[in-house]
């Protein structure tokens, strides 16, 4: 198992460094001075001297791979360079929005948990009734709708006309409800339906009827047999979810104010902020990588089988 993690932590190297020479590619090419960028956001004239002079100051004038590599020596010493837009250090500007981000993260996951395994167990076990047919019809319009149009309806509804929740992000627990359920609310509509199917395949098993015939409860077969039997499927589709909302949910962090990762990438594209894209293209690989590792060594806790595959 060590060595399975050390060997997948090794193989962390070369994908960051091929990710970041490729994001350090696409920006390179992408319209736009980023000498022009810095020289306007603080405010100065960009005249033709004063470009010059800023491009020299930023290394711009150096080839291409004498940048590159200049950028990924001071990354590698830690220091991801400094923000065009405000001057701050990309790496504070990361771990400032890091907070928003983890929150809203962990109350969505939460929340899709809490809903998702006794619907998706309970729609199971009742399959082909009434109640099945209504939570597979409530959760297939979860699934079609996206993240804004859920995001704006409770926005309006709660905030606008029930007025139970601020419009403006107040910050604290009520500024993180909203945000999380809409989040939550498309989730769980596909993690229902994958429960479900995943339960239904374990509930028609022959083992399933051993257990009953033996007098075992409904609850502990459902809860101790059926639900660890599917636990690498949930696991899978968990780490999936929390890879990209780690990752930063643009949308949803735009439309509630959150200033989360997501929000800071969209500004920074927006901006040309090019050492804040980077950064942040970076972190976003770092966490799905990350994130597969530790599915991949939660899944022997639930099938030894796999352990030495």
């Amino acid at each position: 198992m060590y060595r399975k993690i050390c060997r997948r932590l090794l193989y962390f190297i070369p994908v960051l460094i091929g990710i970041s020479f490729i994001s350090f590619c696409l920006i390179y090419l992408a319209p736009g001075d980023p000498a022009e960028v810095r020289l306007t956001a603080a405010g100065v004239n960009p005249s033709a001297s004063a470009l010059a002079d800023m491009r020299v100051k930023m290394g711009l004038d150096r080839p291409f791979f004498m940048q590159y590599f200049n950028w990924l020596s001071s990354v590698l010493r830690g220091d991801m360079g400094r923000s065009y837009a405000n001057d701050m250090k990309v790496m504070d500007i990361i771990l400032g929005a890091l907070p928003s981000t983890l929150v809203m993260a962990a109350s969505a996951m939460i929340i899709t948990i809490c809903i998702s395994i006794p619907l998706g167990i309970y729609t199971a076990l009742h399959r082909g009734k009434n109640v099945d047919a209504v939570i597979g019809c409530i959760s297939f319009t979860g699934i079609a709708l996206p993240n804004f149009i859920v995001g704006i309806a409770l926005l309006y509804i709660f905030s606008y006309r029930l007025k139970l929740i601020p419009i403006l992000n107040s910050g604290g627990i009520k500024g993180m409800i909203l945000p999380a359920c809409t989040l939550a609310i498309t989730m769980s509509s596909k993690y229902i339906r994958q429960i479900r199917a995943a339960a239904v395949d374990e509930l028609s098993k022959p083992y399933i009827s051993g257990l009953r015939s033996r007098g075992i409860s409904e609850f502990d077969i459902l809860f101790k047999n059926v639900l660890k039997n599917i636990m690498v499927m949930l696991i899978t589709i968990t780490g999936i979810s929390i890879g990209s909302l780690l990752g930063g949910t643009v949308v949803v962090e735009s439309i509630f104010n959150r200033p989360g990762i997501g929000t800071k990438m969209l500004s920074a594209i927006g901006a040309r902020d090019y050492p804040l894209i980077q950064g942040l293209v970076l972190w976003i690989t770092l966490v799905f990588m990350l994130v597969n590792l530790i599915t991949d060594i939660s899944y022997t806790w639930f099938n030894p089988k796999i352990r030495n595959i």
